[in-house]
């Protein structure tokens, strides 16, 4: 650290300098104004610069060059190198898309299993969906939390009828949704949709889905990808 205002010669940038004792001239003032002035400017900049300016460069001026262009615009960054070590939130989370392709005759009033049977994705490798008679379960073998997203249609469902669709875990209702067929006089397909977040541990919890109605008789949901269907996906 060196005191300008002494005579000393700056130590800048391996330390600060200081002006102590600004210059006092009694019979000219503005000749002692000017670099007591300027000394301070210098000192001012110092202090605001820190003595590290440049970083690792050899310069100011190579420092600032690292991140700007010469018309001053941030430069574009060549190459990002991100370590293999890294795992980023939901890499290889489970996740599931699966759909009935074949019958479900729901009874009215008793409450049906839906039979999803066929899946177009459950990841990761270790399958975790079993679409087999009596199943029709997704089971993620992570513990988390889940958002489960499901649909079932109803085919030709009395007019000022309705249709409940709910999500079971462990064959518990968790949460359960219900829609109606507001015609008058007219039987419509109805879809019953519903999304839920539940709490699974990884291991034993499954996820099945359940549908009931008030038709009367038996109904059939629509077999197809795009009407029946559950998706699943660990969110947490």
């Amino acid at each position: 650290m060196a005191d300008l205002s002494a005579g000393n010669q700056s130590t800048y940038p391996s330390s600060l300098d200081t002006y102590d004792t600004p210059l006092v001239d009694n019979t000219n003032v503005a000749r002692a104004d000017v670099p007591n002035a300027i000394a301070g400017a210098i000192v001012n900049i110092e202090n605001e610069l820190g003595t590290n300016p440049a970083g690792t460069q050899n310069t100011l001026a190579d420092f600032l060059d690292q991140e700007h262009g010469a018309d001053g615009t941030h430069s574009t960054i060549e190459s990002l190198t991100v370590s293999s070590s890294v795992t980023f939130a939901g890499n290889g989370w489970p996740s599931v898309s699966a759909y009935c392709s074949g019958v479900t005759s729901v009874d009215t009033g008793t409450p049906t299993l839906v039979e999803l049977d066929t899946t177009v994705f459950d990841t990761p490798d270790v399958a975790a969906f079993n679409g087999s008679a009596g199943q029709h379960l997704w089971l993620p073998l992570q513990a988390g939390k889940y958002l489960i997203t499901a649909q079932i249609r109803l085919s030709s469902l009395g007019a000022g009828k309705k249709v409940t669709i709910d999500v079971r875990q462990n064959t518990l209702v968790k949460h359960e949704a219900t829609f109606y067929n507001d015609h008058a006089s007219t039987a419509h397909d109805v879809d019953a949709m519903i999304s839920v977040i539940l709490d699974l541990d990884g291991s034993l919890d499954e996820v099945q889905i359940y549908a009931t109605h008030d038709h009367g008789s038996s109904l059939n949901v629509d077999n197809d990808q795009t009407a029946t269907w559950l998706m699943g996906s660990r969110i947490a």
